[in-house]
């Protein structure tokens, strides 16, 4: 996968945490000791970012409060990967273009002797 792929497909794993951090706060209590009734979409996307939950037991405020932590840790693990990738291809379009500007600077030199050894011709 190319890194441009890679950087795309965080954004969007960002893009959906967020969404579900964004749930989280919907259902969130002030109370952190009040039952909370967690939608079943929410609890589909809690799985599906790894995040245990325990739907035998009542699920309180302080216990969203905790996905919510989790959530955010994941979102910041992830922005710190795409910013190294974003480094790291930032790095090489760098790279392309010092190899460019030294094809360049190379034809350049060469028209140059050219029109150096056509004028002496003349």
């Amino acid at each position: 996968m190319s890194q441009l792929a890679s950087i795309q497909e965080l954004n969007t794993q960002i893009a959906e945490l967020n969404q579900l951090l964004n749930e989280l706060r919907a259902i969130c209590p002030s109370d952190d000791t009040a039952v909370v009734i967690v939608p079943d979409n929410v609890q589909k996307d809690l799985k599906e970012a790894g995040i245990a939950i325990d739907t035998t037991q009542d699920i309180t405020g302080n216990d969203v409060k905790t996905w919510m932590k989790e959530t955010e840790s994941q979102i910041d693990s992830l922005n710190s990967t795409q910013q190294l990738l974003m480094i790291q291809l930032q790095s090489e379009m760098n790279k392309q273009n010092e190899a460019n500007q030294l094809l360049s600077d190379q034809l350049k030199k060469q028209q140059d002797e050219i029109n150096a050894i056509m004028n002496n011709m003349r």
